[in-house]
């Protein structure tokens, strides 16, 4: 699924004429759901923090390089659209709102 939404937004970044992805080139939808399965995949393997349960996770941009079998280019691309997750996730807006937030 995640293979998926990056490959989608990719296109829709061609389609749209950018070279750089951002949450306004996808649709929302699209954008929520590869949102919430960072946050699961985050959540899932991230290591401990300092409070409790906090997690951190780094490495999107390699996660997401690998699970979509991406150039260096295409994940690249993709940096920005990294950042609007992140920044979404950290306003707490996924649907796990109960599990905290691993940054």
């Amino acid at each position: 699924m995640v293979a998926d939404l990056l490959h989608e937004a990719l296109r829709m970044g061609d389609e749209r004429g950018v070279r750089v992805v951002r949450r306004v080139h996808l649709h929302e939808d699209d954008f929520v759901e590869l949102a919430n399965l960072v946050h699961a995949h985050a959540l899932t393997v991230g290591r401990e923090g300092n409070s409790y349960g906090e997690r951190i996770f780094t490495g999107i941009l390699s996660w997401w390089q690998n699970v979509g079998s991406l150039s260096e280019e295409e994940t690249g691309r993709l940096f920005k659209l990294r950042t609007d997750v992140c920044k979404w996730l950290a306003l707490g807006q996924c649907r796990h709102s109960a599990l905290p937030c691993p940054w």
